[in-house]
């Protein structure tokens, strides 16, 4: 419990070297975890296996039809 109590002092008397770092990695790992998106034509790729989605449906496996 001292340890957190001195970690937390010593983190508002440095605060000035410590939070922009904060904000720093914050937004670092933001980017990071954002998900990559793909665009698949239908000139290339065909829906090979669809789950129903509501009265949808979702295409959750594609097949390359090739150039």
């Amino acid at each position: 419990m001292k340890f957190l109590e001195r970690f937390g002092g010593w983190v508002l008397e440095h605060s000035a070297f410590t939070l922009p770092l904060a904000v720093f990695f914050t937004f670092v790992m933001a980017y990071i975890s954002i998900p990559d998106f793909v665009t698949l034509d239908a000139k290339h790729w065909e829906c090979v296996r669809a789950a129903p989605e509501g009265i949808k449906a979702q295409c959750v496996e594609y097949h390359y039809r090739g150039r």
